[in-house]
């Protein structure tokens, strides 16, 4: 997602500052242009107005049905509930605070607020009273995270990343001095799978197991096409349904989704939670959802997605089946290396031969050398090819050569 000048529900910057969900599952994402909401139904960005002017917040924190985002002068909230802002100004012996960076709950009725220039800060949401920590004392903070045990993460410009529990004790200091793996400038902290991921600014993304101590990096690879695009990032998030959001530096907004991959091999012929030859030549899916899967040298398998349950087809044992396309409704065509032709009854799991007739004097060669490709194109039409292209009617039962 970038920001289009032309579309006014196009992401307002390309620099995110932060991304949110409240309570009501809407996604918030804090641009350096203003603050917006993403409407998922229409893949859109809605930017959102108090008292008739846009926002613009360099952090946020959400707390049952209340978000908060903090300025320099005051504590501002939005009710989900009622879909209402209000703020209330700082007070106390500290009165002000130079650019909160972050903000994390803390106890039961307060809010930790991270400066990035003045240091980590205690507020009281309800009267607006702000004081110093006693247990960090630090600047330059970057970035701060709560876990989901409880354990509180501070990211120090140049110094690395550390961790508290709710008693304000050191449990983890991960720093240049400590780890091989980039750590000095980590822009964002998030939790996914039991695994703390850091964004940094110009190394990509760290993971750290906290379990094992152990570290990986993620970054971006120009002979790697599924690597992450850019390594520069300025906050990360994960939203309730196991989604991470990267918020980058000049390169837009990064979703990555949770996908699953399982692999099948061969198995017992016959059986049903394999495939029946390893090599697979050729896939067809058909109307109903089955996914049809030529092998090389045991026929043909159908495989179910809401099963889970493959079936082999004894009749087409010992044939590699090249290429696969639709028929009819009843049977499908297979192509078998250097044997030809034939349809397949989906329901019986029996072969009959494929008769045509050549519209020429001439008839049709196949070498047998690379396997028919077979290819079903609508209109009752087929498409034949080897080392020639023919065009099949199924209506009139014609071959003519293309």
């Amino acid at each position: 997602y970038l920001h289009d000048t032309k579309d006014e529900n196009s992401l307002p910057n390309t620099n995110i500052h932060f991304i949110i969900e409240d309570k009501n599952k809407t996604l918030w994402i804090g641009t350096a242009g203003a603050l917006c909401r993403y409407d998922r139904e229409k893949d859109q960005f809605v930017k959102e107005l108090f008292e008739g002017k846009e926002l613009s917040f360099q952090n946020a924190l959400a707390v049952s049905h209340w978000l908060y985002f903090a300025t320099p002068n005051a504590l501002y909230r939005y009710d989900s509930k009622s879909n209402e802002w209000s703020y209330k100004p700082y007070s106390g012996a500290q009165k002000s605070i130079l650019l909160g960076c972050s903000l994390e709950r803390w106890g039961k009725d307060q809010i930790l607020i991270a400066s990035r220039w003045s240091g980590l800060f205690i507020c009281n949401p309800t009267t607006g009273a702000l004081s110093k920590s006693n247990f960090f004392d630090g600047k330059l903070i970057l970035d701060t995270y709560t876990d989901s045990k409880n354990r509180l993460w501070i990211s120090q410009n140049g110094a690395g990343v550390f961790c508290y529990n709710a008693n304000g004790q050191k449990l983890h200091e991960i720093t240049p001095r400590t780890t091989k793996f980039p750590c000095d400038k980590v822009m964002g902290i998030t939790e996914y799978k039991n695994e703390i991921w850091m964004a940094t600014d110009g190394d990509g993304i760290v993971t750290f197991k906290p379990a094992t101590n152990e570290f990986e990096l993620l970054s971006h690879n120009q002979n790697i096409p599924f690597s992450l695009p850019v390594n520069s990032f300025l906050t990360i998030y994960t939203d309730n349904f196991a989604n991470l959001w990267l918020g980058t530096i000049r390169g837009g907004l990064i979703g990555v989704r949770n996908v699953s991959i399982r692999s099948y091999v061969n198995a017992v012929l016959s059986s049903s939670y394999g495939l029946s030859e390893k090599t697979v030549l050729s896939f067809y899916e058909d109307g109903n959802g089955l996914i049809w899967i030529g092998t090389d040298g045991e026929g043909i398998n159908s495989y179910d997605p809401k099963t889970q349950r493959f079936t082999h087809y004894r009749a087409t044992f010992g044939k590699k089946v090249s290429s696969i396309t639709n028929y009819s409704q009843q049977e499908l065509l297979l192509s078998f290396y250097k044997e030809g032709l034939a349809l397949f009854n989906k329901k019986s799991g029996q072969l009959r031969p494929f008769k045509f007739n050549y519209s020429t004097n001439n008839t049709a060669s196949w070498s047998g050398l690379l396997g028919i490709n077979v290819q079903n194109v609508g209109n009752n039409n087929l498409y034949l090819s080897e080392e020639k292209l023919y065009k099949y009617s199924i209506s009139t039962n014609q071959l003519s050569l293309i």
